[in-house]
């Protein structure tokens, strides 16, 4: 039996000028990310590029809209995966 282990990281959250980490980078080693969606962090452009590069290297995408989960409003909370 193999055991398959999925390699997540929190990506796009750059906004602007203002760049968080190396979303390109990541992508070479995880299996999977959380993209910022829904503003609390990354723009437009930072998103959409982040899906991209992410479909292009057959990534799981999970995108966050609305509110984290830990937060009061998790009924707002949705996941997808693309």
């Amino acid at each position: 039996m193999t055991m398959r282990i999925d390699l997540n990281a929190d990506l796009g959250e750059s906004f602007g000028t203002w760049v968080l980490g190396d979303d390109e980078a990541m992508l070479d080693v995880v299996t999977s990310a959380n993209v910022a969606c829904g503003f609390h962090a990354g723009d437009a452009t930072t998103i959409r590029r982040t899906v991209a590069a992410a479909a292009a290297r057959c990534a799981s995408v999970w995108w966050l809209s609305a509110p984290r989960s830990s937060s009061p409003q998790r009924s707002q909370f949705l996941s997808r995966s693309y």
